[in-house]
């Protein structure tokens, strides 16, 4: 059974669909540049879950939060003298290209702006609870009648009121955010120019297609304070529940030249680049070979190397009518595999064992019961993974 360790409560906890059933939010990049190889690492975790409910005969659906209102799309606009409109239609066919590439194609894209008049619905229910107030910058958040603030991030109380973030003098809390900001390219007949504040954003896409709740929430580590701790607090604010996302799912960064990989520091390797060197197995063996709670500086070497294992990734088996029968130890491997998987997704001791299984087996001759469930791991291996799916053991 799967399992997810929970920043709130401590502990490790089972995994439960409901009604067979299971909604999986992704926070996804912002409209103004492709995909980068730190992207990666979150949508391939988000594929693993996929492929997992799948194999286990349940229902999902993936909704990819594309941030389509953000200042940065505003300044790519005006430094490639376009208008933002047609910054965000540019990258969102190159972006939704690739991703379903990874994923495939049962993925729902959302833009946030899509849903400006279910967030301003928000923030006039917060409004006439006596939560939010506004400056000359926009409407905030008062973050100080939260009741489950610093579960999530397990950061103090204190600490988080006093953090600077959005500056702005007139604050109630230093660390309030804005709902809605006077700044940015929308216009509508409320609240006139600006934009629908980050983390709104996100818990608007979860009420309008979520009903407010989701069953995981899939991002990077950086995300957790302070973007998915805010999303908490709108929905504890909103509707009274706490969590919004039941579970977490939160990979580690990928490091380049010393830093994360980030568009803003310009120490990006694009995807589209990569992969004209190296196929989508290979990206997938080098993903999954990492733990996906650490962070991780790019090595080009390591996926060189494994784009050559990939190549003995599948077995060269002997067959014999004296050969031996391995089923035990076959099973053995088989299920440690997706035992890996089902704790915390742990796709590198799951690679770890495919990799001993077919080193256990290359050595060997079988007979053909034993050929046969070889042939049933495999499978198991290449649709839970991605890797090699398709192909037939001979």
């Amino acid at each position: 059974m799967l399992k997810f360790y929970s920043r709130i409560s401590g502990k490790t906890e089972l995994f439960q669909a409901h009604d067979r059933s299971v909604k999986i939010f992704v926070c996804g990049p912002t409209l103004y540049d492709d995909l980068h190889l730190g992207h990666l690492r979150v949508l391939l975790a988000t594929d693993l879950l996929r492929r997992y409910f799948e194999y286990n005969g349940l229902q999902y659906k993936i909704v990819i939060n594309l941030t389509d209102m953000d200042l940065k799309i505003s300044e790519r606009a005006e430094k490639e003298k376009m208008k933002p409109e047609e910054i965000i239609e540019r990258y969102y066919e190159r972006v939704t290209l690739d991703i379903s590439e990874l994923l495939g194609k049962n993925i729902t894209f959302v833009r946030p702006s899509t849903y400006i008049e279910q967030s301003i619905e928000i923030i006039e229910n917060l409004k006439g609870k006596g939560l939010t107030y506004q400056t000359k910058n926009g409407i905030y958040c008062d973050i100080s009648k939260s009741k489950h603030l610093g579960e999530l991030s397990r950061m103090d109380r204190e600490t988080i009121l006093h953090t600077i973030l959005e500056p702005d003098e007139n604050k109630r809390n230093p660390c309030d955010f804005r709902l809605w900001m006077n700044a940015g390219y929308e216009n509508n007949k409320i609240y006139g120019t600006g934009m629908v504040g980050w983390h709104l954003q996100d818990f608007t896409v979860l009420k309008t297609l979520f009903e407010g709740v989701c069953d995981i929430h899939v991002g990077a580590k950086e995300l957790i304070f302070p973007h998915h701790e805010f999303i908490q607090i709108i929905g504890e604010y909103y509707s009274g529940t706490y969590p919004v996302s039941r579970f977490f799912l939160h990979t580690g960064l990928l490091k380049y030249k010393g830093d994360k990989m980030s568009k803003s520091l310009g120490n990006i390797i694009y995807y589209r680049s990569i992969k004209k060197e190296f196929d989508l197995d290979a990206i997938r063996l080098y993903y999954y070979g990492l733990d996906q709670k650490r962070d991780y500086s790019f090595n080009e070497n390591l996926l060189i190397y494994n784009k050559k294992l990939v190549n003995k990734m599948l077995p060269k088996i002997n067959r014999s009518k004296k050969g031996i029968n391995i089923n035990k130890r076959i099973l053995e491997y088989k299920n440690r595999f997706i035992k890996s998987l089902e704790n915390n997704l742990n796709s590198r001791k799951a690679i770890k064992e495919w990799i001993e299984l077919n080193k256990f087996v290359t050595r060997k001759s079988l007979d053909e019961g034993s050929v046969e469930l070889l042939k049933e791991a495999y499978r198991t291996f290449t649709s839970l993974t991605g890797i090699l799916e398709g192909l037939t053991i001979e």
